[in-house]
Parts: structure tokens; sequence; C-alpha cells
């Protein structure tokens, strides 16, 4: 009897041990989120389970530059991620120049929000339609609003957006994590770093809000992208 009790009083405490690791993860994401209340709640859900794809989640490193700065610059009180980081809101090199902005999609202009949608579904359609899932206008765009939707905008000096990505705060797999949904970029901007950058300000920001790592999702059959964040990622990791 006295086994049994015993027992059963390790797999109580055990289960109210998860469950209390459960809460500050989930404690953790709801402060990422309130880096800025500020603007109104857009609607939308959640699009659900992608596709076949592979994942790439790689812990910060240590050893990263990035992974240090969030010690000094606590963000949970600030409208803009980025505002402790000005370096990172400007890309100036292999020909581009462009700022960085990162807002909540409530934040951002309907132009802006259906430049992102346009583009996407220029990049992605064909890649979706080879795929069980196929490509829907509707899905796409209720995911790119949902209330809890982050993004990083880039922009000319005309003001004119030549990439974004789309990112949340969430949990995967008992985990606090950014994941990132997007990275898109127009064609005349490709191959010139600027999509390193932006998963390197990704980075940032998932250690700054104390995120335990960067996710995203890519379709296997999507070669190029798969190259591209296996190489990207790994350098962010070393």
């Amino acid at each position: 009897m006295g086994r049994k009790s015993s027992k059963a009083k390790e797999k109580k405490q055990k289960r109210l041990e998860e469950r209390a690791a459960m809460a500050a993860v989930c404690a953790k994401v709801e402060a990422a989120n309130k880096v800025s209340i500020t603007g109104v709640k857009t609607g939308g859900g959640g699009w659900g389970e992608m596709p076949t794809v592979a994942v790439w989640a790689p812990p910060a490193s240590p050893h990263l530059f990035l992974g240090r700065l969030f010690a000094f610059f606590p963000l949970l009180q600030l409208e803009d991620p980025l505002e402790a980081f000005p370096v990172f809101k400007k890309y100036d090199r292999n020909g581009l120049n462009v700022s960085i902005e990162c807002k909540r999609v409530a934040s951002l202009e309907r132009a802006t929000v259906d430049w992102a949608f346009e583009l996407t579904k220029t990049n992605m359609q064909t890649l979706y339609e080879q795929s069980e899932w196929g490509w829907k206008d509707r899905e796409k765009r209720d995911e790119l609003t949902d209330e809890r939707a982050w993004f990083l905008i880039a922009r000319e000096p005309s003001a004119r957006p030549v990439a974004f990505s789309h990112f949340r705060f969430d949990v995967e797999c008992g985990d606090e994590v950014l994941y990132c949904y997007e990275v898109q970029l127009e064609s005349q901007v490709r191959r010139r770093g600027l999509g390193k950058f932006l998963l390197q300000i990704l980075q940032l920001v998932a250690n700054s809000t104390q995120m335990k790592k960067v996710m995203l999702t890519v379709f296997k059959h999507n070669h190029g992208a798969y190259q591209f964040f296996r190489e990207a990622l790994h350098a962010l990791a070393t």
C-alpha cells in the first residue's frame, strides 16, 4: 500500500511539474506577443498544418554575437522590437539600400498587406499547387492577417516594399519559439544577402524576447529555399 501511494504521489508531482513548465513557456510567448499592443485587432484565424515539409530549428548558439545582446536590452515595453538595435534597421550593401521596420499586422497599411499577399502568391502558388494542399487565396490571406502576425518589412528609400518576413511567437512541441511563416523577396533584390539579414533579425528578436529557438517550414520540393535556409541557419548557429 505504501509503495502504491508513493508512486501515485510521484506521478502527481511529475504532472504538476509538467504543467508548471508548460505554463512558464506559455507565459513567455504571451509576454513576447505583448511587445506592442497598439493598433486594432484584424481578426482572422490560423491556417492549421502545413503540407509535408522539412523543419529546421537550430538553438541559439552561445557563440553567436546576436545571442549575447538580449541580456542588455529588455524589449517587452517597446512598440518596435528593433528600437534598441538601430544597426539592424538598415541594409546598405551589395547594391541595396533599404530600411527595415518591424510591426504588427494591425499597424501596417492595407496596401502593404496586399503587396505581401501578392508577392507570396507570385513566389509560392506553383509550389503549393505541386503539394497535396494546393493554393487557397483566402486561407493564405487569413494567415497573413492573423492578429498574432508580426512583419519585418524592407523598403527602398522611396518607401516601396521589396521584401518581408511574417513571423509569430508561439509554442511548438512544448518550447517557446519564434515561428517564421514567410521570407519573401522581390526578384530584383534576391541573392544580395537581404534574406539572410532578415533571418539574423529574427534570431535577434527571438533572443531578445527569450524564445528558445527560431523555427520555419520549407517544402521539400522547393530545393532552392531548402538549401538557402539550411546554409543560412547553419551560419547563424555557428
